[in-house]
């Protein structure tokens, strides 16, 4: 939420207000839910969603790429790694956008889990030294502008910022 002053005269009361009084207006960001199964095939529903957000805020390809991969990648990881069940499992992500910043929260009930405690990746000098995976995390935190990690109500939340610069 961010609260905006402007100052303004108010001829209502039959009185003018001095010039700095001041009228306080809050701003509620735009805010976005989208509840997703733990299985592989909702990757599509994600980035659909992803897409139709993009459009709808005007956000910058480069903002949109962004948000894509990031959240491609966390979810990933939650469905391959959170749960040690076959159970079907929710995991829900929240966007706000306010003044050209996304937020977004993605929360699940998977084993606790801080992203942010994975130890960051060498890269290999060759594709001969190069193994598969592991560079989920990595992409994550180089694509977005802040990321938190808090475990709350037995869930795991991740919070991403992302910045359109360009917005």
């Amino acid at each position: 939420m961010v609260t905006v002053h402007q100052s303004e005269q108010n001829a209502d009361f039959g009185a003018e207000m001095d010039a700095s009084a001041a009228i306080v207006q809050t701003v509620e960001p735009e805010s976005y839910q989208l509840v997703l199964k733990n299985s592989p095939n909702e990757l599509n529903t994600l980035t659909d969603w992803i897409n139709q957000l993009a459009n709808q805020l005007q956000l910058s390809a480069n903002t949109a790429f962004r948000l894509e991969i990031t959240l491609a990648e966390a979810i990933t990881n939650i469905i391959d790694y959170a749960y040690d069940d076959d159970a079907e499992h929710e995991i829900v992500v929240l966007l706000d956008y306010l003044e050209n910043t996304a937020t977004i929260e993605l929360k699940d009930g998977g084993r606790p889990f801080n992203p942010l405690q994975h130890p960051a990746v060498v890269l290999p000098n060759s594709l001969e030294e190069a193994t598969e995976g592991g560079l989920g995390i990595h992409l994550i935190r180089s694509y977005v502008d802040e990321c938190s990690y808090r475990r709350e109500d037995n869930h795991n939340v991740f919070t991403l910022v992302i910045h359109d610069s360009e917005g």
